[in-house]
């Protein structure tokens, strides 16, 4: 139950800013999507250098809504780092609106947490105070990247505020609303069960075995098989890098919670997908497939769909998450798109600021 607060008119709040690791982010998290609990921050933890913790707290220091952020100071062409480059299109002159105040977690979403986070006044109280104290630090605009759906009183929050709220994401997600492997095609047009069916056949064709096992210790296969990957979407893949995911997988999460897919051929892997189980959600997280293998053409989708649904139906799973990306594949797999949108907003052609509100007054 949300509790009770005094009205925000009335509240003696302020912005508090610090690094991200001296407010108690598991519990105003708690509750809230996983990809923000410690496990999942852990798994990512390379995105957090330089993150902030900007808090809406009262007078007695409690923390009433609170959100991860970080200053970029200028266009970076990362896809992670770089606010504006998934946006570029949507929104007018981005190179004009450096530095920014951004607001993105490590697992690519974003929303409010904490107490506060479901009341509309304080909501409304925190977006006035990051964009005052974003002009305090002589920032040009504060943006807000992958809102999810959980954001949404949020996000209009946002909108009345005066940003300019685009839809440039997709999260794809596959609800396992039947309790049987064989529904799982029946809920699809002919059109598109002809074509799975037509993929399992190549599969069976090509001799895939598929094979659940725990992530190992000492993984390389799946190492290679990210590699092979890297080096199909990116020219090179790094070694030392795919380990590390590897490592943090089995830092972070409890090996009962992992499950690794592989498609084998001759008792060779040349695939696979490995999931984590959070409550009763399965995330596809890391992916490889051997794209030198003459049978790889779909493979991927052996070992993230047609061999994820009767897992996902043995662990007694209500939704499998499949990410960014590829929307036209996942949705022909019976996937559904939730939206992801960015919400942005240029300090510098806010009218000026009078000195009673800088003073706090409303």
């Amino acid at each position: 139950m949300s509790p009770q607060f005094a009205p925000a008119e009335a509240a003696q709040l302020s912005m508090a800013a610090t690094s991200w690791e001296r407010i108690d982010w598991p519990a105003l998290s708690a509750g809230v999507r996983h990809t923000v609990s410690a496990a999942w921050l852990g798994v990512a933890e390379g995105r957090l250098a330089g993150c902030e913790g900007f808090t809406l707290v009262d007078d007695g220091g409690g923390a009433h809504v609170a959100m991860m952020g970080r200053v970029v100071p200028s266009a970076t062409n990362n896809q992670f780092t770089d606010p504006y480059l998934p946006v570029r299109g949507h929104i007018t002159a981005p190179d004009g609106l450096f530095p920014a105040l951004s607001f993105m977690y490590p697992n690519y979403d974003t929303y409010p947490v904490g107490p506060g986070a479901g009341d509309s006044a304080r909501l409304a109280r925190f977006v006035d105070e990051i964009c005052r104290h974003a002009r305090e630090r002589g920032l040009r605009s504060v943006v807000f990247q992958y809102l999810d759906p959980v954001a949404d009183p949020f996000t209009e929050t946002l909108r009345a505020a005066g940003f300019t709220v685009v839809t440039a994401a997709h999260r794809a997600e596959l609800a396992i609303d039947f309790k049987r492997p064989d529904q799982y095609l029946s809920r699809m047009s002919s059109h598109r069960r002809r074509r799975i069916r037509a993929e399992m056949r190549a599969l069976s064709a090509a001799r895939i075995e598929y094979t659940r096992r725990p992530l190992r210790d000492d993984d390389e296969i799946l190492v290679s098989l990210r590699i092979r990957l890297a080096e199909k979407y990116r020219g090179a893949g790094d070694p030392e890098k795919e380990r590390r995911w590897f490592d943090n997988v089995r830092r972070c999460f409890p090996a009962e919670d992992v499950f690794v897919i592989c498609a084998d051929i001759d008792g060779r892997t040349v695939g696979f997908t490995l999931f984590v189980r959070t409550g009763d959600r399965l995330t596809a997280l890391l992916t490889g497939t051997d794209y030198g293998h003459p049978h790889a053409r779909y493979i991927y989708f052996g070992t993230c769909f047609y061999a994820a649904v009767p897992l996902a139906l043995d662990l007694g799973i209500r939704v499998i998450e499949y990410g960014m990306g590829s929307e036209q594949a996942k949705t022909a797999r019976g996937c559904n798109l939730r939206p992801l949108r960015w919400a942005v907003r240029d300090l510098a052609a806010d009218p000026p600021v009078g000195p009673d509100h800088l003073n706090g007054s409303d």
